[in-house]
């Protein structure tokens, strides 16, 4: 990893910083507690405690991406309506011939 995402103190997400969605499913814990510790540019040495919950993230959407599934789902729209036509072309058909 090359690189850190940050949040600074009082600030929050409601999606994962830095990470694919799939890692919220990788763990059992879903709440993370610890500190970060760092220096200072003058060489003070500094805590930050933190917590990080994914059970938001279990819920939301799984794709990385959404903009291609979310396409090709509209796409199968009209193939889906076609086939309830078709049912209730074929429902008509049967109560006409029952009168």
């Amino acid at each position: 990893m090359d690189q850190i995402a940050v949040l600074l103190p009082q600030e929050s997400v409601s999606v994962l910083v830095g990470t694919a969605h799939d890692t919220a499913r990788r763990f059992a814990d879903t709440q993370f507690e610890g500190k970060c510790c760092y220096k200072d540019s003058s060489g003070k040495r500094l805590h930050q405690p933190f917590v990080c919950s994914v059970d938001a993230s279990r819920k939301q959407l799984v794709h990385d991406n959404e903009l291609p599934k979310t396409l090709r789902e509209l796409q199968d729209i009209p193939k889906q309506l076609a086939r309830v036509a078709d049912q209730l072309e074929k429902l008509l058909s049967r109560s006409e011939n029952e009168v």
